[in-house]
């Protein structure tokens, strides 16, 4: 019986073939009335998308790429699987690894720039997933084939240098005093900060003018500063200005020039390139989760492969505090180790680098227009160190100067430099002089201690900086004693020696506690001493009241000022911005070498939705006719930002104003805004007045259709929002959320395609019978499409008086419907329609 068994077994085992499965997607679960239901074909197949063009946000992980257009087509396979299609200009912009890139170059040199690929074939592990709700297609891609760069940098190809345009930034301000015991005094201002754009290039000019009057006595005068050009070379990440400008280094005292400079432009480079951070060594066992924390906090996370691991994308976070790195296994053993770190200005990454190259003449009023060359740069050296150095030439003074800087690990970071100075004195020969500099920092996790930039300088009697040496061929010297310039050869105002030190130490729960001190000799006799100790702790016991204590000590050849601070200052009301803040603050000021003494105290807050700023104090001195009364507010409107402010003493009254704001002229017409920083955002929507701008309070979009975005982040991308809540009723927008990644002092402009017309919602029905589910409705003056829900309803926007529509009833059969409301329809936000498509 058991031997019949097995032959009936393997008889029957023989004659089975092969079994297939599919997902099946019941359509009883919409109803009962399956003949209701249009083609589900496509949602039986697991689709979350139909067939057609999506405009969506590309994302991999957590990091945005792009905003693309992208088709989702059919496969050719028959099995009503959708699928986007990744063709040539979608894979150039996902970051992909140097080999994978190289890959998908020689794939798509034959293909045309419709043609489809299929990622998944290069990259195992490869997905997908859209989220329509958040108009989103997301990209699962193994961290080994993504370039490792981490930044939130944009694109290069998305830089914007924005559009042709004329921007003013205005601040106008002034004051009136009047006084009991002496004249009248009153003072005004203009001061315009003009840009013009054009393609890449910045055209820069400031103009001021000022107004003083003294009882019959009035001064006029007129400047015109700052007149200078710039633009980017993307190319070598590097800027050029050419006119008036300043320049410094790591060297050199900083210098007022007119002349032309190229530069590296650190801000074009992505966070990891920048800087100084130490390389994170090891070797992984396992497919395992690496995590670095700083003071507790994840500064990075990834997954690496097993085998040795290299990480040297982590951005800079701070000047110090140690890197603590967490291997977690896959079977979930955890091994810890610490990178110390500890990093000064001058440090720069392996690879990393930076220079500057200068061509012009002193702009120093009251001296010689000395022509010279200024180089300097950085390279970033192998062992953490970093080589820097530069010089300057001219035709009476040259210097050389040449450092070094290193990372020792739990030692800190310090450099050391070195800078030969030779001055030309004319018939008195030549002066040859060194200065040197040693700076310091590092930080104590364990105790909570941090040191920055602790250093020290030397400067031998024959070493002068560029500018002491246009002062002397002037015979001029600054005395930082009298303040004043000194028509003399003598050594007055010359640095000797430097020494500085910045130490910071926590105390836990009673607070922090900070040290800060700068002692610095003259040659030609002088030493100045300016030693700063300051505590501060809140109180959350005591409704977060902050209290802070400090003491400053200035000494300088006898003369000596000894300063204690107290402040202290409590909030008043709930943090809730919409009902405004409200704060109390006290301080006390005492100068222990003359015995005076001030205290002032403060109500100050917000209200307004933190649109207007006040503040009410009074100051109580040593001398009662000094005390001051005062009262001032900040407002910001729409166009503009408006102050003003009244104070009182026994002797005087005075009264001061400001307006500031922003008039930018393009090829539209003006316009008006907040005072702008050098990168904004013109935002048009045509027909969609008193939509706010999520991005800023209180812009909105004006009667022609523009606002200006004030501010925005260069070379990254930067969110473009209008709230739906304040649209209305007579327009809506498809993209409500864009973005741009404008360039240095860029003008960028973005278009919202404002619908005009209002929402409707429409039963619509074919022979007294609702359509079928699914079914496509397109307008047909712009070619939209809504779909139909099962009841037969379809969503319209924007929609126009005497809008016509066309309902796909199946392969060759449409019907038609008209909307017409006339001019006096009173809308609401949605407005509920029944019609017959005929």
């Amino acid at each position: 019986m058991r031997i019949a068994r097995t032959v009936f077994f393997v008889i029957v085992c023989s004659r089975v073939g092969f079994s297939y499965s599919q997902d099946y997607f019941n359509p009883m679960f919409l109803g009962g009335d399956v003949a209701s239901l249009q083609d589900l074909s496509y949602l039986a197949g697991g689709n979350t998308v139909t067939p057609g063009i999506y405009y969506l946000d590309l994302s991999i992980g957590e990091r945005f790429v792009k905003n693309i257009q992208i088709k989702f087509a059919e496969d050719d396979d028959g099995n009503k699987k959708v699928s986007p299609c990744f063709t040539k200009s979608i894979v150039d912009i996902i970051p992909f690894n140097k080999v994978l890139k190289k890959e998908f170059e020689l794939e798509t040199q034959s293909l045309s720039p419709d043609a489809c690929i299929d990622i998944a074939q290069h990259i195992p592990g490869f997905d997908y997933s859209i989220d329509l709700a958040n108009l989103s297609l997301n990209l699962s891609i193994p961290q080994i084939y993504l370039d490792s760069v981490r930044s939130t940098l944009a694109k290069e190809a998305d830089w914007d240098d924005g559009i042709p345009a004329l921007i003013t930034n205005y601040n106008i301000n002034g004051s009136n005093s009047w006084n009991k015991h002496s004249d009248n005094y009153s003072y005004n201002y203009i001061g315009l900060s003009n840009r013009l754009n054009v393609g890449p290039w910045r055209f820069n000019g400031n103009v001021y003018w000022t107004q003083s009057r003294y009882g019959n006595k009035t001064t006029n005068d007129t400047r015109i500063s700052n007149v200078y050009a710039t633009r980017d070379f993307r190319e070598i990440k590097s800027r050029l200005t050419v006119g008036q400008n300043s320049i410094g280094s790591n060297l050199f005292d900083s210098l007022p020039y007119i002349g032309a400079t190229v530069t590296t432009a650190d801000e074009m480079l992505p966070d990891s390139e920048r800087g100084y951070s130490p390389p994170i060594k090891g070797v992984a066992n396992s497919r395992s989760k690496l995590v670095i924390r700083q003071n507790g906090l994840i500064v990075y996370q990834t997954f690496v492969d097993p085998g040795p691991y290299d990480i040297t994308d982590l951005n800079p976070v701070g000047s110090s505090g140690d890197y603590e790195v967490e291997l977690t296994a896959a079977d979930g053993s955890v091994s810890k180790y610490i990178i110390p770190y500890s990093t000064l200005p001058n440090l720069l990454k392996l690879g990393g680098y930076n220079y500057s190259a200068t061509l012009g003449q002193l702009d120093i009023r009251g001296l010689d227009q000395t022509r010279f060359v200024q180089l300097s740069g950085s390279m970033g050296l192998p062992l953490q160190t970093t080589l820097y150095g530069g010089a300057q030439i001219s035709a009476h003074y040259n210097a050389i100067g040449l450092g070094i800087a290193k990372d020792f690990g739990g030692f800190g970071a310090m450099s050391f430099d070195a800078v030969n100075s030779i001055t030309d004195l004319g018939d008195r020969g030549n002066d040859i002089g060194q200065s040197y500099r040693i700076l310091y920092a590092k930080s104590f996790n364990e105790t909570g201690t941090n040191l920055q930039l602790t250093g020290y300088r030397y400067s031998t009697s024959g070493y002068y900086t560029f500018n002491e040496a246009a002062f002397k061929k002037r015979n001029k010297f600054f005395d930082p004693l009298t303040g004043e310039y000194s028509n003399n050869y003598s050594l007055a105002g010359r640095m000797k020696s430097s020494y500085q030190w910045s130490i910071a130490q926590s105390l836990g729960q009673l607070g922090q506690v900070a040290l800060w001190g700068n002692v610095t000799s003259y040659w030609g006799g002088g030493t100045a001493k300016n030693l700063q100790v300051s505590w501060n702790k809140t109180l959350e016991k005591l409704n977060n009241l902050l209290v802070s204590i400090s003491y400053n000590k200035y000494t300088y050849d006898g003369s000596a000022n000894d300063l204690f601070y107290f402040y202290l200052t409590m909030p008043l009301s709930t943090g809730d911005s919409r009902r405004g803040t409200m704060y109390a603050s006290n301080s006390f000021l005492y100068n222990k070498t003359d015995k005076s003494y001030s205290n002032s105290t403060s109500l100050y807050g917000s209200a307004l939705d933190d649109d207007l700023n006040y503040n009410i104090y009074q100051t109580v001195n040593k001398d009662s006719r000094s005390n001051v009364t005062n009262l001032s507010a900040n407002y910001k409107a729409d166009m503009m930002q408006v102050n003003a402010g009244l104070s009182y003493s026994e002797p005087t009254t005075q009264i001061n104003y400001g307006i500031t704001g922003s008039a930018l002229l393009h090829y539209n017409g003006f316009v008006f805004g907040r005072e702008a920083s050098d990168t904004a955002i013109l935002v048009e929507a045509k027909g969609a007045e008193g939509a706010k701008i999520n991005q800023v309070d209180k812009v909105t979009i004006n009667k022609d259709g523009y606002a200006l975005i004030p501010y925005s982040t260069p070379y990254h991308y930067n969110d473009v929002e209008l709230d739906p809540v304040s649209f209305g009723n007579d327009f809506d927008i498809d993209t409500k959320i864009l973005k741009v990644a404008p360039t240095r002092g860029a003008i960028t402009k973005v278009v919202f395609d404002v619908r005009s017309g209002y929402n409707f919602l429409v039963l619509v029905k074919h022979n007294n019978k609702p359509i079928l589910f699914g079914t496509m409705v397109t307008n047909t003056l712009d070619n939209s499409i809504a779909v139909a829900d099962d009841d037969g309803t379809v969503y319209l926007s924007g929609v126009k008086d005497n809008t016509k529509y066309t309902v796909k009833l199946g392969e060759n059969n449409i019907c038609s419907f008209t909307i017409n409301y006339g001019a006096d329809f009173k809308a609401d936000v949605v407005n509920k329609l029944d019609v017959d498509c005929l």
